[in-house]
């Protein structure tokens, strides 16, 4: 399976809708997870990944996941591991 990121987002928030944006004019496959009916699960997100706001984005590699952080994160890490 192809490397893919999930981006956890919540709807009012302008940097998830930033971080999706990116990855589609990227051509980069991605899922969004949108967190904004479950509280609990967005707060355990938060703090599992060690973040204080959304989007929260992870790699999905082919044995193992990254975590990439938030959407200053990704352009970063984008922009340094291009194909």
């Amino acid at each position: 399976m192809k490397n893919y990121f999930s981006v956890y987002v919540t709807l009012d928030c302008e940097e998830s809708r930033q971080a999706l944006n990116f990855l589609d004019e990227k051509g980069v496959p991605f899922m969004a997870v949108v967190m904004d009916k479950n509280p609990e699960f967005h707060q355990m997100i938060l703090k599992d990944m060690n973040l204080a706001k959304t989007p929260v984005v992870v790699e999905h590699l082919e044995n193992s996941i990254k975590i990439i952080g938030g959407l200053e994160n990704l352009k970063n890490y984008l922009s340094q591991n291009k194909d």
